[in-house]
């Protein structure tokens, strides 16, 4: 059975938003070491912004969850952020989970 063309549109689009989250998920892994926390706030706010835009919003709430724990100004990367470490930790367990779910394999 074929799926009408706006519905398979959708469904190309969601797997390669979902490809793109497998690569993301690295920079945020390699951020949260380097703690660089801007730039993990910054894509905290992005990734809350398109995970709502395609229906992941277990996945956006917990993407504002992460962002929320890092304070804004400018940190320096030597400072340690327990909060925001277990909450990026908790989000990229998340996007693992969510990539599993749907068959997206991770290199």
């Amino acid at each position: 059975m074929e799926l009408p063309i706006e519905q398979e549109v959708q469904a190309k689009l969601k797997r390669r938003y979902l490809e793109r989250l497998a690569q993301k998920v690295k920079k945020i892994r390699r951020d949260l070491l380097e703690r660089n926390w801007q730039q993990l706030r910054i894509e905290s706010h992005h990734l809350r912004e398109s995970a709502d835009s395609f229906g992941f919003s277990d996945l956006a709430n917990r993407a504002e969850q992460a962002g929320n724990t890092i304070p804004q100004g400018n940190l320096s990367k030597a400072k340690i952020l327990p909060g925001a470490r277990i909450a990026f930790e908790n989000l990229t367990s998340a996007i693992d989970d969510l990539l599993t779910e749907n068959s997206i394999y991770r290199d």
